[in-house]
């Protein structure tokens, strides 16, 4: 078994995709590629409400110093409603992260886990009163107006309508049951 510290870029970016799927982005892919288009995210995860969240994997610090210089990682431009760094554990400290992006770590020994270091964190709280729990969310080394910085991104609400009729597609196509990943990962070098 493959231990979580020797996970290549590849397959962390594969791991978060997998992830996305169970935190309401159904339709999450890794390792995208494209000719025609300047970014190319490591992963995209979309809801079925068109919101997106976009995860940039970083194993190295060269490779995080060198994307910020990219012209879509400056304000207002980029794709993703939310943004996320992900590194192994310990690679970045919360103050390296631009503002508005999260930062989550790879923990674990043999089995991968998401740790949130800096974004939002969903927390379950009971009351002796009622037999039920309820999640609120925790916000780590940030406030709610820099996590939801890019939401308010006026240049994002004008794609919304496009993401919706691209995500319909995308839900059609893995209806009929064409992987996606595998699509775009076999013309990567084309």
């Amino acid at each position: 078994m493959k231990l979580v510290d020797d996970m290549t870029h590849d397959e962390i970016a594969d791991f978060i995709a997998l992830r996305l799927r169970r935190m309401n982005y159904p339709l999450s892919f890794s390792n995208i590629t494209s000719a025609n288009v300047g970014e190319q995210p490591d992963v995209l995860g979309v809801s079925l409400c068109g919101e997106s969240l976009l995860a940039e994997v970083k194993v190295s610090r060269s490779d995080f110093l060198a994307d910020k210089k990219k012209p879509w990682r400056q304000p207002g431009s980029g794709m993703g409603d939310f943004r996320v760094y992900v590194t192994p554990k310990g690679l970045l400290k919360p103050s390296e992260i631009p503002y508005g992006w999260m930062l989550w770590e790879v923990h674990g020994k043999n089995k991968p886990v998401i740790k949130i270091i800096k974004g939002k964190k969903m927390v379950r709280e009971s009351n002796p009163n009622v037999p039920w729990t309820i999640s609120l969310p925790e916000y780590l080394n940030c406030d709610v107006a820099e996590y939801h910085h890019f939401q308010q991104d006026v240049r994002t609400k004008r794609c919304r309508s496009e993401l919706i009729i691209t995500v319909e597609i995308m839900r059609r196509a893995l209806e009929k049951g064409i992987e996606l990943n595998n699509f775009a990962n076999k013309y990567q070098h084309a």
